[in-house]
């Protein structure tokens, strides 16, 4: 009975490692230059060393893990999915579905990049760029707000991240201030010995950490658990429109969810400028536009004086523009990035007086150099 079991076992085994396979050529073939792919056992995990008790975060069937490349010694994160809770065809194809939009979407320096992925008898391993300064979950919490300069900083690159997610024809879905991390930012230098802000905190002692502020750090947009290809022939049936995402189920987290998501019809990539106006609203506001979130349906977003008197006018304009219910009316990335609320972005706070935002600095044309 015991070697029925295990031969049961083991037949199970191979038909998932077939399916899978099947899957990951047809990925492979959907996008060019593909991940490097390659199957390793759990006890040599390739190239990396993984540390167990250094884990950033924990889903459903996922984690995320410090590792490090045993060769160079750069250190990464890696998202370990668990085989043995993807039950159903829909839940293995989304896995390859994220990996391949992510790959499709990290061409930027604003979206951390995937690496590599590969695959051991028990997990899907992807190996993603690290952003060790943290997030906006963690920040909000320790802020609640942020100054107009700095949410400018957050915005802007958030919304040129997003502007590369939508040239590459999709639709991120779940951006939210844990899907957005900070790195430190290559193009911050010193005006006198040229190091880079990481640089000189490293080797100088008692410098004061700027974990606690964006105005120095690099936003990373992260998770493409959620993403959809958009503009897709395939919806056109079910919508009438090739830019609408027929609606199966509610997609993302409830309080950055688009009203149109919210009602149970087809979106498209609007319902991320959505998700931008919840996070500006909360980082200068330090609450909710709504509450609760169905409260979008029976009014505008309000700007009461106490909060918003020391903020320019036109903070609550662009605010506004994009929590329109309407998804037709609402900013596009395009509009929302030439907004005049976002001139001016980049100036230091007076935490690193000596240190300034220097292009040259950047590694290539704007997008994130890779592995």
């Amino acid at each position: 009975r015991a070697k029925g079991a295990r031969f049961r076992t083991a037949t199970r085994r191979a038909e998932w490692a077939v399916d899978l396979e099947k899957e990951r050529r047809g990925t492979a073939r959907a996008i060019e230059g593909a991940v490097p792919y390659v199957m390793q056992d759990d006890a040599h995990m390739g190239n990396y060393t993984l540390k167990d008790n250094f884990e950033f975060g924990e889903g459903s069937f996922a984690a995320v893990y410090l590792a490090t490349h045993k060769d160079t010694g750069v250190k990464v994160a890696i998202k370990q999915i668990k085989k043995r809770y993807l039950f159903s065809e829909n839940e293995k194809a989304s896995v390859w579905r994220e990996i391949e939009n992510h790959q499709r979407a990290s061409n930027h320096r604003n979206i951390t990049t995937l690496f590599e992925i590969f695959e051991t008898p028990d997990h899907i391993n992807m190996v993603i760029e690290l952003a060790d300064c943290g997030d906006l979950e963690k920040m909000l919490q320790t802020r609640r707000t942020l100054t107009e300069v700095e949410a400018k900083r957050v915005v802007k690159q958030l919304l040129e991240g997003l502007k590369n997610v939508h040239e590459q024809d999709l639709v991120h879905l779940d951006l939210k201030p844990a899907n957005i991390l900070f790195a430190h930012d290559p193009e911050v230098r010193c005006d006198t010995c040229g190091s880079s802000l990481g640089e000189w905190q490293a080797k100088t002692p008692g410098a004061p950490p700027n974990h606690n502020s964006p105005s120095a750090l690099l936003l990373k947009i992260c998770d493409f658990g959620m993403s959809r290809k958009v503009p897709d022939v395939r919806y056109f049936k079910a919508t009438g429109d090739v830019n609408k995402i027929p609606f199966t189920a509610l997609t993302g987290t409830e309080q950055y969810m688009a009203p149109e998501i919210l009602l149970k019809e087809p979106y498209g990539k609007p319902a991320d400028l959505w998700s931008v106006g919840v996070l500006m609203y909360k980082l200068l506001a330090g609450i909710m536009p709504f509450i609760p979130t169905r409260a979008c349906f029976a009014r505008k977003p309000a700007f009461p004086g106490y909060m918003w008197d020391k903020f320019s006018l036109l903070a609550p304009d662009m605010v506004g523009k994009l929590l329109t219910v309407n998804p037709d009316e609402r900013l596009t990335v395009a509009q929302a990035l030439q907004h005049p609320w976002l001139d001016s972005v980049y100036h230091l706070q007076v935490t690193f007086p000596h240190f300034k935002i220097c292009p040259a600095a950047r590694r290539g044309s704007g997008d994130q150099t890779k592995k």
